[in-house]
């Protein structure tokens, strides 16, 4: 499923895309060439890939466009919470 919320009046995935951050990668974490708003795991990908893939695109969004993306996703486990930037 989707990564992030949908934001008022706009979709994450197209924000995402123009930004550039379509096909970005952190270890083997990946923003899917497919659908800007799935990250995908290409088999490696630990959960810090998967955080640090969130967080770099979503300052690169929120530095691009202003808006501020949030994950649908619920973060688990020790120490998410201070993995999780924005």
């Amino acid at each position: 499923g989707s990564f992030f919320k949908n934001p008022r009046d706009d979709y994450a995935g197209k924000l995402i895309e123009t930004c550039g951050c379509k096909g970005m990668c952190i270890g083997d974490a990946r923003v899917s060439d497919v659908h800007a708003n799935w990250i995908v795991n290409g088999g490696n990908a630990s959960s810090r890939d998967i955080v640090q893939l969130m967080n770099d695109v979503q300052r690169k969004v929120f530095e691009t466009c202003a808006v501020r993306l949030e994950p649908e996703v619920r973060l688990l486990g020790r120490g998410c919470e201070r993995l999780y930037e924005l």
